[in-house]
């Protein structure tokens, strides 16, 4: 084998190599999207708690759910097996928004997501006396 046949001989491995690493990657991707969507049916899955589990970041297990949801078969992909999850994320997954949430919003979601049902309504009530007294507090001081 000559030089330039070993140095091309390479690079068609390693070109192979890569596409087959993005393309098991986003199959991985669509399982654990699958998965996810299976608990949601059974209200077991919870993006925030599944990542903190799993040590990922919990915007590529919702990134993983949106994807399944958009493309239920992997078939119906655009560019076919010649993507990449930087693409599918960037190119066809709803954007992030950008403007700034309503913090309300988040709080909320956040007692929703640690406190259930009683316990919520207690923790309110409790938030909701304890910013009442130090309202009226700070109002004598004014």
């Amino acid at each position: 084998m000559t030089y330039e046949e070993l140095k091309e001989e390479i690079m068609n491995r390693l070109t192979e190599g890569v596409h087959n690493s993005r393309w098991d990657l986003i199959v991985c991707y669509h399982d654990v999207g699958k998965l996810i969507a299976e608990g949601e049916k059974s209200k077991v899955s919870q993006v925030t708690q599944l990542a903190e589990d799993l040590g990922k970041h919990k915007r590529t297990i919702y990134r993983c759910h949106q994807f399944i949801k958009k493309f239920p078969d992997l078939d119906a992909l655009p560019d076919g097996k010649n993507i990449s999850w930087h693409k599918i994320v960037n190119k066809y997954l709803p954007k992030e928004s950008k403007e700034k949430a309503d913090p309300s919003a988040k709080i909320a979601q956040f007692i929703k997501d640690i406190f259930p049902g009683d316990r919520r309504k207690a923790f309110i009530k409790e938030v909701i006396e304890e910013w009442e007294f130090y309202r009226k507090a700070n109002q004598g001081s004014k």
